[in-house]
């Protein structure tokens, strides 16, 4: 009869147990939960802004594309050969020419805001959402600030934005003209 009351004793001790583990596995599972929203959560921010990012250098390619095809068509619509020395005037706006690593300001700027004083070559033009401006200076050959070309060659930088102005991205290309250029010869009929 001894064994009897040690059995009833040890379980009216465990009767709460269970209810006990019950709640602990919930607070895991919760936080576990929410430890996987914070995550996915930040996980879509971070693609947003590699998006926008992306968006904003394509932009600045396509306003990069967009001056040198104005370049070309200049160069090709008129008789006299491309002068430069106007187009660096005009870009000068009466003062200097800004270098063009630091052209804009590489962060006061997101593509449709001038921080300089030069005149862009290709005003602040929106593209789906983003933007994209164009600078045109001279080459380093002869100094990125000089206002007078006798190469015939100079430095395009393109700013672009994201949409909604998140994201920045600058790209720069050298425009050159051969000194002696000669249209091909078409075939005789």
């Amino acid at each position: 009869m001894a064994s009897t009351p040690l059995r009833r004793s040890s379980r009216k001790s465990q009767k709460g147990i269970a209810l006990v583990i019950t709640l602990v596995l919930m607070c895991l599972v919760i936080f576990m939960g929410f430890g996987v929203s914070l995550s996915a959560r930040n996980s879509q921010r971070v693609g947003t802004a590699f998006k926008n990012q992306q968006t904003a250098f394509e932009t600045a390619v396509a306003g990069l594309e967009r001056a040198k095809e104005n370049l070309r068509l200049q160069r090709f619509n008129n008789t006299s050969a491309i002068n430069f020395n106007t187009w660096l005037a005009t870009a000068r706006n009466g003062g200097t020419l800004v270098a063009s690593n630091t052209l804009a300001g590489f962060g006061t700027t997101n593509g449709t805001d001038n921080a300089t004083t030069n005149t862009p070559f290709l005003a602040s033009t929106a593209l789906d959402g983003s933007t994209y401006q164009v600078f045109l200076t001279n080459d380093n050959g002869e100094g990125v600030q000089a206002a007078t070309d006798t190469n015939d060659t100079v430095t395009l930088t393109s700013f672009g934005s994201g949409p909604n102005r998140v994201g920045f991205s600058a790209v720069q290309a050298v425009y050159s003209i051969p000194a002696n250029l000669a249209l091909p010869k078409l075939p005789a009929l």
